[in-house]
Protein backbone atom coordinates (compact mmCIF):
# COMPACT_ATOMS: atom_id res chain seq x y z
CA UNK A 1 0.00 0.00 0.00
CA UNK A 2 1.06 3.20 -0.85
CA UNK A 3 0.58 5.46 2.38
CA UNK A 4 1.81 8.41 1.03
CA UNK A 5 -0.43 11.85 0.18
CA UNK A 6 1.42 14.98 0.09
CA UNK A 7 -1.04 16.95 0.71
CA UNK A 8 -2.33 15.12 3.81
CA UNK A 9 1.06 14.45 5.11
CA UNK A 10 1.99 17.84 5.45
CA UNK A 11 -1.59 18.96 7.21
CA UNK A 12 -0.66 16.10 9.66
CA UNK A 13 2.86 17.00 10.07
CA UNK A 14 1.65 20.71 10.63
CA UNK A 15 -1.08 19.33 13.55
CA UNK A 16 -3.87 20.52 10.94
CA UNK A 17 -5.84 17.04 11.95
CA UNK A 18 -9.35 19.34 10.99
CA UNK A 19 -8.42 20.44 7.27
CA UNK A 20 -6.61 16.65 6.99
CA UNK A 21 -10.17 15.05 8.31
CA UNK A 22 -12.04 17.08 5.71
CA UNK A 23 -10.03 16.81 2.93
CA UNK A 24 -10.58 12.76 3.35
CA UNK A 25 -13.82 12.44 4.46
CA UNK A 26 -14.98 14.47 0.96
CA UNK A 27 -12.63 12.24 -0.60
CA UNK A 28 -14.13 9.13 1.26
CA UNK A 29 -17.44 10.55 -0.20
CA UNK A 30 -16.63 10.98 -3.74
CA UNK A 31 -15.00 7.30 -4.02
CA UNK A 32 -15.97 5.30 -1.28
CA UNK A 33 -14.31 2.27 -2.72
CA UNK A 34 -10.77 3.74 -2.47
CA UNK A 35 -9.23 1.81 -0.18
CA UNK A 36 -6.23 4.71 0.48
CA UNK A 37 -8.72 7.20 1.46
CA UNK A 38 -10.87 4.81 3.58
CA UNK A 39 -7.58 3.93 5.29
CA UNK A 40 -5.86 6.93 5.83
CA UNK A 41 -9.19 8.44 7.57
CA UNK A 42 -9.88 5.49 9.05
CA UNK A 43 -6.40 6.00 10.66
CA UNK A 44 -6.73 9.19 11.37
CA UNK A 45 -9.97 9.24 12.97
CA UNK A 46 -9.01 6.37 15.40
CA UNK A 47 -5.55 8.09 16.49
CA UNK A 48 -7.59 11.58 16.92
CA UNK A 49 -9.65 10.01 19.26
CA UNK A 50 -7.10 7.67 20.78
CA UNK A 51 -4.47 11.02 21.38
CA UNK A 52 -7.39 13.54 22.25
CA UNK A 53 -5.65 15.63 25.07
CA UNK A 54 -2.34 14.78 24.46
CA UNK A 55 -1.83 16.11 20.81
CA UNK A 56 -1.82 19.97 21.64
CA UNK A 57 -3.72 22.30 19.63
CA UNK A 58 -5.89 20.69 16.71
CA UNK A 59 -8.06 23.36 15.98
CA UNK A 60 -10.78 20.51 17.03
CA UNK A 61 -13.53 20.74 19.77
CA UNK A 62 -15.18 18.60 21.92
CA UNK A 63 -17.88 17.98 19.10
CA UNK A 64 -15.63 16.88 16.56
CA UNK A 65 -14.24 14.69 18.91
CA UNK A 66 -18.19 13.01 19.06
CA UNK A 67 -18.10 13.35 15.16
CA UNK A 68 -14.83 11.63 14.84
CA UNK A 69 -16.46 8.44 17.00
CA UNK A 70 -19.60 8.21 14.79
CA UNK A 71 -17.29 8.49 11.76
CA UNK A 72 -15.01 5.74 12.96
CA UNK A 73 -17.93 3.74 13.36
CA UNK A 74 -19.32 3.95 9.96
CA UNK A 75 -15.98 3.37 8.67
CA UNK A 76 -15.85 0.39 10.56
CA UNK A 77 -19.54 -1.24 9.28
CA UNK A 78 -18.23 -0.03 5.64
CA UNK A 79 -14.94 -1.70 5.88
CA UNK A 80 -16.30 -5.03 7.13
CA UNK A 81 -18.98 -4.50 3.82
CA UNK A 82 -16.72 -3.39 1.63
CA UNK A 83 -13.11 -4.55 2.43
CA UNK A 84 -13.66 -7.77 4.60
CA UNK A 85 -11.28 -9.72 2.24
CA UNK A 86 -8.68 -6.63 2.38
CA UNK A 87 -5.30 -7.76 3.91
CA UNK A 88 -4.66 -4.19 4.85
CA UNK A 89 -7.85 -3.19 5.72
CA UNK A 90 -7.56 -6.35 8.28
CA UNK A 91 -4.35 -6.01 9.68
CA UNK A 92 -5.44 -1.70 10.24
CA UNK A 93 -8.76 -2.23 11.46
CA UNK A 94 -7.72 -5.08 13.44
CA UNK A 95 -4.25 -3.47 15.16
CA UNK A 96 -6.65 -0.02 16.44
CA UNK A 97 -9.79 -2.55 17.62
CA UNK A 98 -7.37 -4.89 19.49
CA UNK A 99 -5.49 -1.57 21.63
CA UNK A 100 -9.04 -0.06 21.60
CA UNK A 101 -11.95 -2.11 21.35
CA UNK A 102 -14.15 0.06 23.48
CA UNK A 103 -13.86 2.61 20.64
CA UNK A 104 -15.53 0.20 18.64
CA UNK A 105 -17.67 -1.12 20.51
CA UNK A 106 -16.20 -4.63 20.40
CA UNK A 107 -13.78 -7.03 22.12
CA UNK A 108 -9.87 -7.28 21.87
CA UNK A 109 -10.39 -10.69 20.34
CA UNK A 110 -11.95 -9.68 16.90
CA UNK A 111 -9.04 -7.26 16.27
CA UNK A 112 -6.77 -10.40 16.87
CA UNK A 113 -8.91 -12.48 14.30
CA UNK A 114 -8.69 -9.48 11.60
CA UNK A 115 -5.09 -9.46 12.14
CA UNK A 116 -4.73 -13.39 12.15
CA UNK A 117 -6.62 -13.15 8.58
CA UNK A 118 -4.72 -10.50 7.40
CA UNK A 119 -1.43 -12.79 8.02
CA UNK A 120 -3.24 -15.71 6.28
CA UNK A 121 -3.83 -13.35 3.32
CA UNK A 122 -0.26 -11.68 2.89
CA UNK A 123 2.24 -14.06 5.09
CA UNK A 124 5.18 -12.94 2.97
CA UNK A 125 4.52 -9.37 4.09
CA UNK A 126 6.73 -8.19 6.77
CA UNK A 127 4.51 -5.67 7.80
CA UNK A 128 1.53 -7.88 8.64
CA UNK A 129 3.79 -10.47 9.95
CA UNK A 130 5.28 -8.13 12.74
CA UNK A 131 1.61 -6.79 13.42
CA UNK A 132 0.90 -10.38 13.82
CA UNK A 133 3.72 -11.37 15.83
CA UNK A 134 3.22 -8.49 18.58
CA UNK A 135 -0.79 -9.04 18.37
CA UNK A 136 0.43 -12.48 20.51
CA UNK A 137 3.52 -11.25 22.52
CA UNK A 138 3.32 -7.38 22.81
CA UNK A 139 5.29 -7.50 26.30
CA UNK A 140 7.64 -10.00 25.39
CA UNK A 141 10.01 -10.48 22.45
CA UNK A 142 10.04 -13.80 20.72
CA UNK A 143 13.46 -14.72 18.61
CA UNK A 144 11.27 -15.21 15.49
CA UNK A 145 9.48 -11.68 16.29
CA UNK A 146 13.12 -9.96 16.62
CA UNK A 147 14.21 -11.85 13.03
CA UNK A 148 10.40 -10.63 11.49
CA UNK A 149 11.24 -6.99 13.22
CA UNK A 150 14.57 -6.88 11.51
CA UNK A 151 13.36 -7.60 8.33
CA UNK A 152 10.46 -5.29 8.26
CA UNK A 153 12.87 -2.21 9.71
CA UNK A 154 14.33 -3.25 6.45
CA UNK A 155 11.26 -2.12 4.27
CA UNK A 156 9.71 0.23 6.62
CA UNK A 157 10.96 3.82 5.50
CA UNK A 158 9.46 2.46 2.13
CA UNK A 159 6.10 0.76 3.51
CA UNK A 160 5.69 3.86 5.16
CA UNK A 161 7.05 6.88 2.68
CA UNK A 162 5.90 10.36 3.90
CA UNK A 163 5.48 11.67 7.05
CA UNK A 164 1.82 11.66 7.81
CA UNK A 165 0.26 10.15 10.88
CA UNK A 166 0.07 6.78 9.90
CA UNK A 167 3.66 6.45 8.71
CA UNK A 168 4.74 8.29 11.83
CA UNK A 169 3.31 6.15 13.88
CA UNK A 170 3.94 2.73 12.38
CA UNK A 171 7.80 3.73 11.43
CA UNK A 172 7.72 5.00 15.18
CA UNK A 173 5.84 1.34 16.59
CA UNK A 174 7.36 -0.97 14.43
CA UNK A 175 10.64 -0.51 14.49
Amino acid sequence: MDWKWTKVDELEAAGKYKAALDIMTAMWKEEPLNLKVFLRLGFLSWYVIAEWGVLGDTNLEEAHFEELERLLKELTAFGFTEFNEEAEFLWLFGYMISLFPYLFDTEEELGNRMINAAHNLKPEDPVIHLIYLKSFTWEIATPEQFNVQKAAGRVLAAAFEGNGEIQRYFKEVLR
